[in-house]
């Protein structure tokens, strides 16, 4: 599933003022922005506002990971602030997963706004064989994985979060409307990279993910729309 504006920005700064900067200067070319625990925690529901106030959506990545009552509870919140895509960290298990769908479709069916695509998220891409194993992990990276995506795609979740090296085998063994966001994609390596399993932009796309989440890669460039452009002339060439 190919989208029209399959990049979503990570927003990894710290405050609203560089959040609302990197927003005015993309949202030409982006329609998602990404909201992790480092902005929402400095900047709140307020950083919720300005990006959809600019008429972009949001991607609120909070990996809600607790016992299902908390977590069905803060996905409502979210809901109700209109959030377009949210993570849930699959290893909450089933039960959370569930709880989580369930109350979902019950405030839809309420008319209570627009349903946000919920997505699993399987291993971290700063996570290696090795570091999976020494967790206490006994499946292979991929196959864990896989284990996590389908477990997802079974509690009734629109899609998953994986990384490049996992897409292929994700899109081969789910529904077709499963939806793959990909994180760790690249240009280039960069110095102050953290993350293992990272994906060249053209591969992730080939492989079959539908959104791939770009942060540093185009955020700390110093000409953030030619970057975009960049990597927006190689989509337009596959």
């Amino acid at each position: 599933m190919r989208k029209d504006k399959p990049i979503i920005v990570a927003l990894d700064v710290f405050t609203r003022k560089e959040a609302q900067r990197l927003v005015e200067d993309l949202v030409e070319y982006v329609s998602i922005f990404k909201i992790g625990h480092q902005l929402f925690l400095k900047e709140g529901m307020d950083i919720i506002h300005m990006i959809q106030d600019k008429g972009a959506e949001v991607f609120l990545d909070l990996k809600f990971h607790d016992i299902p009552s908390v977590i069905s509870n803060a996905v409502e919140v979210a809901f109700n602030e209109k959030v377009y895509m949210l993570t849930l960290h699959s290893l909450g298990g089933r039960m959370m997963l569930e709880q989580v769908v369930k109350k979902v479709k019950t405030l839809s069916s309420e008319g209570k706004g627009r349903t946000p695509i919920l997505l699993g998220v399987t291993i971290l891409t700063s996570l290696d064989e090795e570091k999976l194993k020494e967790m206490g992990f006994s499946l292979p990276m991929k196959q864990q994985v896989l284990k996590l995506a389908k477990i997802s795609e079974e509690c009734g979740l629109g899609g998953i979060v994986c990384s490049g090296e996992e897409i292929s085998l994700i899109r081969d063994n789910t529904k077709e409307n499963f939806i793959i966001v990909t994180p760790g994609v690249r240009l280039e390596k960069l110095p102050s990279d953290d993350q293992e399993r990272i994906i060249a932009v053209e591969d992730a796309i080939k492989r079959g993910a539908d959104y791939l989440v770009m942060g540093r890669s185009i955020t700390e460039s110093k000409e953030l729309k030619k970057k975009l452009e960049l990597i927006l002339e190689k989509l337009n060439r596959l």
